[in-house]
């Protein structure tokens, strides 16, 4: 497994105050690519703990890469940190144009 929902605050636990109605799993939607070196790019939505707006959590699309053809993976990086709002904006999908 290389991507997996994110214990943001520390206490072991995937604390959520509800889930939105997508019948998804917790990270959901990857899309990979390779680049000219060869390096390895997968974008997944993620179901956000620490972000919502205290009737639900959202969701944010996350960004992961390996640069030794997938034996290791950098952390997550959150391609979607909205300001407004503490964050709680509801980021599924991604576009590449």
């Amino acid at each position: 497994m290389i991507a997996s929902a994110q214990d943001t605050d520390g206490d072991n636990l995937l604390n959520y105050v509800d889930y939105p109605t997508y019948y998804m799993s917790l990270t959901c939607m990857p899309n990979a690519g390779i680049d000219a070196n060869g390096n390895i790019f997968v974008s997944y939505s993620e179901l956000m703990e620490n972000i919502d707006n205290g009737s639900q959590n959202f969701r944010h699309v996350n960004v992961i890469k390996s640069m030794d053809g997938g034996v290791s993976w950098s952390a997550p990086t959150d391609v979607t940190p909205h300001t407004a709002w503490s964050g709680a904006q509801e980021c599924v999908f991604r576009n590449y144009g």
